[in-house]
């Protein structure tokens, strides 16, 4: 089952299981002005992970690029407790 909620991006993590190996740093500050121009276009799906954390197992581009963005906005704690809309995928579900 899926759902679309929003989480604090405090409270996303990368997936260790992600198969992009090569390149996963080009272009987000790219992707990073695109997300501040237009919005995120696609949410990232994330499946629950340990200590209240989601991991993102779609979207870690978009993640690294939204950290960045929050980076850049002022306050760390403000950019900390931003919400993300995210798809959360339950654990039986297949890997994206």
């Amino acid at each position: 089952m899926t759902a679309i909620t929003d989480i604090p991006l405090n409270k996303l993590i990368a997936w260790d299981g992600n198969v992009r190996k090569t390149g996963p740093e080009k272009g987000i500050d790219e992707l990073a002005a695109s997300i501040a121009a237009h919005g995120l276009l696609q949410s990232l799906v994330v499946r629950k992970h340990t200590r209240g954390k989601f991991a993102v197992v779609a979207g870690r581009r978009r993640l690294r690029a939204l950290k960045s963005l929050a980076e850049t906005k002022g306050t760390e704690a403000a950019a900390d407790s931003e919400p993300v809309i995210v798809l959360a995928a339950s654990a039986g579900q297949p890997d994206c």
